[in-house]
């Protein structure tokens, strides 16, 4: 188990808190181990070496802040995070301390602990290899985790700055690395022949929250990055017509954003396009 890059240690005496913790944890492929003592914390400090710690302030035999003070003399370069049930300026003050120690504070969560902020915390110090895979995004794209961020888009009228339009910006919310930019996994796509499958998930989203917008009332165009593969492909007009018909829409909400680049490649068949 200790030979995981991410290796968790809890330090809690709540045995559904570790439960829960150790659940996260584990979807994010960390190794974990946890204890409520002080001596096997020790102990578990050499053993098992953690890269991630996370303590909580209120133990049975002793204190979080007593821990802290044990790693800073050893030298722990851990990332830590701390989580408690108390006042958050007590918190934010033992926080304080471990950063004056010299050791790595990483955060706070106090309790209730929330399952995103914790999910969020764990990712941010993972240690691992980003780099992602045609298997990865293949799969991604099944399990709809590529989803679109909205950004308005306004125009000036008479009366001042009206929202009618947003432009719909990709992100992969990957379960292990957390968000992924464009920038880390388009190119993958172009590479790999996944970037219709990919394109067509994104108008298949942004489409299904037109429809949605506009049952509510809210009439709005949504614009679309069209890479330039499919600027060249005879039937995407065809499927884009069949993507519209399925949710009941017409053309006219739809703005693909094409690169001039793009249409230099066949200026011909971009036409006929």
């Amino acid at each position: 188990m200790a030979d995981n890059v991410n290796r968790l240690l809890v330090v809690d005496d709540e045995p559904e808190i570790v439960d829960f913790i150790e659940t996260v944890a584990r979807q994010l492929d960390y190794s974990v181990a946890s204890t409520a003592e002080a001596a096997e914390f020790v102990a578990l400090v050499d053993s098992f070496r953690p890269t991630v710690i996370l303590i909580d302030l209120h133990l049975a035999d002793t204190d979080g802040v007593e821990l802290l003070r044990t790693l800073a003399t050893r030298g722990c370069k851990a990332h830590m995070l701390l989580i408690s049930g108390v006042d958050e300026r007590v918190l934010a003050t033992a926080y304080e301390l471990g950063a004056n120690q010299g050791l790595a504070m990483a955060g706070m969560l106090p309790k209730p602990l929330m399952l995103n902020d914790l999910k969020s915390k764990l990712a941010a110090v993972l240690n691992e290899d980003r780099k992602l895979s045609v298997a990865d995004l293949r799969r991604a794209i099944a399990a709809d985790e590529l989803v679109p961020y909205y950004q308005p888009k306004a125009t000036l009228v008479e009366s001042g700055w009206a929202i009618d339009g947003v432009e719909a910006l990709l992100r992969w919310q990957h379960p292990r690395l957390g968000l992924v930019m464009p920038d880390e996994f388009i190119p993958l796509a172009e590479r790999t022949g996944l970037i219709s499958d990919l394109t067509n998930s994104v108008l298949a989203s942004a489409l299904q929250q037109v429809k949605a917008w506009n049952d509510q009332g809210l009439k709005l165009s949504c614009a679309v990055n069209l890479p330039p593969t499919l600027v060249t492909d005879l039937s995407f007009p065809d499927r884009l017509a069949a993507l519209l018909a399925e949710h009941g829409l017409d053309g006219s909400q739809l703005v693909l954003e094409i690169t001039e680049t793009a249409t230099m490649q066949d200026p011909t068949t971009t036409m006929d396009i």
